[in-house]
């Protein structure tokens, strides 16, 4: 497995990573190893991400418009995110509104494999989707994990589907923040914050406590506005399952977040043409 690369460990470490509210999986080694960097200026259509993965992209097959949505979602990452395996929510939204006005398009598949992401982006990610569906079919298959910010956007689709082992849920939000106070103290570095408010530049030293009850106001908002969008799209959907759970592929179904297991994403287009006669 491919070692974290060293430009990426950076970012990871920045307080704008700390700050945002991210939901990042990193699995693997955590050794820094050099890596080669592609040549952005080059293209802004890669082909294959920094695993080697093909870099999925939107396309039409006989009517069916499939609308990819994996890696992490963010906003305004360009090439940069696509070779990290990202997905851009405004990349996202604009190729769902294309296919509003593309005659070739019959109906649309929202292919889903995310761990979530930010916010920011996510919540007009799903509301594109919702205003697709008033003139077109539209449906969506997890074809791996569907969790936090993508199922939030894939609760969006009137038919939502999964596999088996699918892990569908993780409703709810949060935000990581680290208190560097202590070892800046082991290590005689003081940490010194200009703000001209006392809730500007939170996270940058250590946390006050107003500061933390602004910050846990913000993300029960947040979470309530989540929770609530489900129950809105999939009202079978109880309370009780949205404290951050997640769930396998039947169980996600016997609770309401799905609507029809498949083995894979062709078969999920096939049962979407059943179903709508596209």
């Amino acid at each position: 497995m491919k070692p974290i690369d060293p430009l990426f460990a950076t970012l990871l470490r920045t307080p704008l990573a700390i700050l945002e509210r991210a939901e990042l999986t990193i699995a693997g080694s955590m050794q820094v190893a050099s890596a080669k960097i592609p040549d952005f200026s080059a293209s802004d259509k890669l082909e294959h991400d920094y695993y080697g993965n093909t870099i999925a992209r939107p396309r039409v097959e006989d009517g069916i418009a499939i609308i990819p949505l994996h890696g992490i979602c963010s906003i305004g990452l360009g090439p940069m995110g696509e070779y990290y395996g990202y997905t851009d929510t405004r990349d996202f939204i604009t190729a769902v509104k294309r296919t509003v006005v593309d005659p070739m398009v019959r109906g649309v598949m929202i292919d889903i494999h995310s761990p979530g992401g930010v916010t920011i982006g996510g919540m007009d990610a799903a509301e594109a989707i919702a205003e697709l569906s008033d003139s077109k079919p539209v449906a969506g298959f997890c074809s791996g994990i569907m969790a936090s910010l993508a199922y939030w956007i894939g609760s969006a689709c009137p038919l939502l589907m999964g596999m088996q082992s699918s892990m569908v849920g993780s409703i709810g939000t949060y935000l990581y923040l680290v208190d560097w106070s202590g070892l800046e103290a082991e290590f005689g570095i003081k940490s010194i914050v200009v703000r001209s408010g006392k809730l500007k530049g939170v996270g940058l030293d250590r946390i006050t406590e107003e500061q933390l009850a602004m910050l846990q106001e913000e993300i029960d908002a947040n979470g309530e506005e989540f929770r609530s969008y489900v129950e809105f799209r999939r009202s079978d959907v109880e309370r009780s399952d949205m404290e951050g759970q997640v769930f396998s592929g039947h169980q996600a179904l016997e609770r309401g977040f799905l609507d029809g297991i498949a083995m894979n994403l062709e078969d999920a287009i096939s049962e979407f043409r059943t179903i709508t006669n596209i």
